[in-house]
């Protein structure tokens, strides 16, 4: 026994239980008149519905086939009612007198171990007397037994443990990792540890073993930021990306919901290796907010990665009508992964909204994949964001991702970049891009558009990007460096026609380079322009049109 529980019996002195069978209604009870333990049977009772009115009025006319007792305090002090032990699902209230017209103390149905019941009423003087009436939960009836003793406040009693002072964040006692037992907290009275932790390990604070009420664990970082309060279960942290050793703090609370002041805990403080450490981030990166979302088409992307404080945004077009289906496949038992469909011009990010939001549909389970299925009744195309978000776990996880139903959101697998001039025509010249970014599909057809009528030009690629302007005195900007590939072979210089437009589909096998051709390999980017003929005031000259960049996959 434990110097709380130690003191929770004080003054008890029975040996074994008594049966003192309750009288079935309030007009005589039958009379108690030392703390300890009587036997009953409520299986031969009928209901009263006494209530005592206050607060036990919502509760009291419920208690089914009820018994009554009338105890009268042997003692001035604190006393205790329970119920524990019985064999059924019990209800308890305690009155002040004597009779059918004692009034209500208080009331309750669960609050001891269990479905059994317990009523602490303090501050009374000897000889004052209370009614005490104990029946079932709806239907429940049987054999049970009444427990009064006089009741000690353990944390009045309580004496710290040998890490006080530690009640501050800007004053934690400095220990070691490990195994912590028999600590003592309070509401009045928290405490707080100081750790150090490796670069690349993971801490986790667990306590145990908690005596009397639940405690909440929370990681500060050295400033007494919060760094993870998760309100229940384990507190954990990543030093991934720490250049040192990391000084974290761990408080220890008492639970709102806890059913005592204070407690006794174990706490557990170990670290783990971090299995982010060294995953690569995938070919989509930068796509950690919804301003970089990256555009994404119809297909199966595999092998991405998403991490804590970094989550993935896709940008994904759906026509009216059209129904979407975004599927992600992970492994909940690593971290637990979700997907959400935002309408950016509401809202769009759960790092700001939490797990609520003004989302459109989210996959939200606690199990391995998820899936969103959206249909567009807008009556007008929708651009729209899927954010994958890691909700909880080792702060990362590698997932597969597919979607189907969507438009390619405003120009498909490619990014626009750089400025095109104005041709002849009075307008620049453009450059999309459509298809999969996938490289297995090899599916990626180049289009330029508002060209000169019938002008010559041809598709030039690099992997590098540039901004040249009127190279070689061209009227236009050249948007490549380094090495530049040239789409000049049978068939590929082509003509604008009337439409002025020019179309090619690549084949991502065969890359132009000066020295041969090269082919696509996922994580490769290449950049495209359209070089082509144009016409001025002095005379013949040339223009490019903007550049658009493809991330493959």
């Amino acid at each position: 026994m434990n110097k709380f529980t130690a003191t929770l019996f004080a003054s008890v002195c029975f040996a074994g239980s008594a049966f003192a069978q309750g009288t079935d209604d309030c007009v005589a009870p039958t009379p108690l008149t030392a703390f300890g333990t009587v036997a009953f049977d409520t299986t031969v009772a009928t209901t009263s519905g006494f209530d005592g009115g206050g607060t036990c009025a919502t509760g009291s006319t419920t208690i089914n086939q009820d018994l009554f007792w009338v105890f009268t305090a042997p003692a001035t002090g604190d006393i205790q009612f329970d119920t524990d032990g019985s064999s059924y699902d019990t209800k308890l209230s305690v009155h002040m007198g004597t009779d059918c017209s004692a009034t209500c103390v208080d009331y309750d149905d669960d609050g001891g171990a269990g479905l059994q019941s317990l009523i602490q009423v303090l501050g009374v003087t000897q000889g004052t007397q209370f009614v005490v009436q104990v029946g079932g939960f709806g239907t429940a009836s049987g054999t049970g037994v009444l427990n009064i003793v006089q009741y000690v406040d353990p944390c009045s009693v309580a004496v710290d443990d040998s890490f006080e002072d530690n009640d501050l964040c800007t004053a934690p006692v400095t220990v070691p990792l490990g195994f912590l037992s028999g600590v003592y907290v309070s509401t009045t009275d928290l405490d707080y540890y100081r750790v150090t932790v490796q670069p690349g390990e993971i801490l986790s604070a667990t306590a145990s073993n908690t005596t009397l009420g639940a405690v909440d664990v929370a990681i500060y970082d050295a400033s007494c930021n919060v760094l993870d309060d998760p309100g229940f279960g384990p507190a954990e942290w990543s030093t991934i990306g720490a250049a040192g050793p990391v000084d974290l703090i761990v408080e220890v609370s008492m639970d709102d919901f806890a059913s005592s002041n204070c407690t006794e805990y174990d706490l557990d403080l170990a670290t783990m290796p971090d299995p982010c450490v060294g995953l690569p981030a995938d070919s989509f990166e930068e796509n950690d907010d919804c301003a970089s979302a990256l555009p994404l088409g119809d297909g199966f992307y595999p092998g991405l990665t998403v991490f804590d404080n970094d989550n993935d945004y896709f940008a994904v077009g759906i026509d009216a009508g059209v129904t979407m289906t975004a599927d992600i496949f992970f492994t909940d038992d690593i971290a637990d992964v979700d997907i959400y469909l935002w309408d950016p011009a509401i809202e769009c990010d759960t790092n700001v909204a939490g797990t609520g939001g003004a989302y459109l549909v989210r996959g939200f389970s606690a199990s391995d994949d998820e899936q969103i299925t959206y249909t567009n009744n807008t009556g007008a195309a929708q651009n729209l964001i899927i954010e994958i978000d890691m909700f909880t776990g080792l702060g990362c996880n590698t997932y597969d991702l597919q979607v189907a139903g969507v438009n390619g959101m405003s120009g498909g697998p490619g990014t626009s970049y750089c400025s095109a001039n104005a041709n002849s025509t009075g307008i620049a010249s453009e450059i999309t891009a459509t298809g999969s970014r996938l490289v297995a599909d090899n599916d990626i057809t180049l289009t330029a558009t508002d060209l000169p009528p019938l002008a010559f030009g041809f598709f030039i690629t690099s992997r590098q990007q540039n901004f040249v302007m009127n190279p070689a005195g061209s009227a236009g900007n050249l948007c490549l460096g380094g090495a530049i590939g040239r789409y000049v072979g049978a068939g590929q210089i082509m003509n604008s026609g009337t439409a002025g437009e020019i179309s090619l589909t690549l084949d991502l096998t065969m890359i132009p380079q000066p020295n041969g051709f090269e082919a696509v390999m996922a994580g490769d980017q290449w950049n495209f322009q359209l070089w082509h003929r144009d016409s001025s005031p002095a005379g013949p000259t040339s223009n490019f049109t903007n550049g658009v960049s493809i991330d493959f996959i």
